[in-house]
């Protein structure tokens, strides 16, 4: 079964966050986000994901840079 999700843009009014969702294919899912702060936003969304669609918990698997930010690719476990 394969998930299609939208990218999804979050910015938060006070940190000024931005992390976007990239990709999801059963059972991953990636982030980009643009300053190394925002890591663990993107972890957060991740774990979200995960849960929401399998139940499950989001397990780093490759973080790459791409172009002027990072890309962070997760699996459900």
């Amino acid at each position: 079964m394969l998930t299609t999700v939208a990218p999804v843009a979050l910015v938060s009014a006070c940190a000024g966050y931005q992390v976007d969702q990239t990709s999801a294919t059963s059972p991953t899912v990636s982030y980009a986000y643009y300053a190394e702060s925002d890591y663990n936003l993107a972890a957060k969304r991740a774990d979200l994901y995960c849960e929401d669609n399998y139940g499950r918990v989001a397990i780093l698997i490759d973080r790459d840079p791409q172009g002027n930010g990072n890309e962070a690719t997760f699996r459900c476990h």
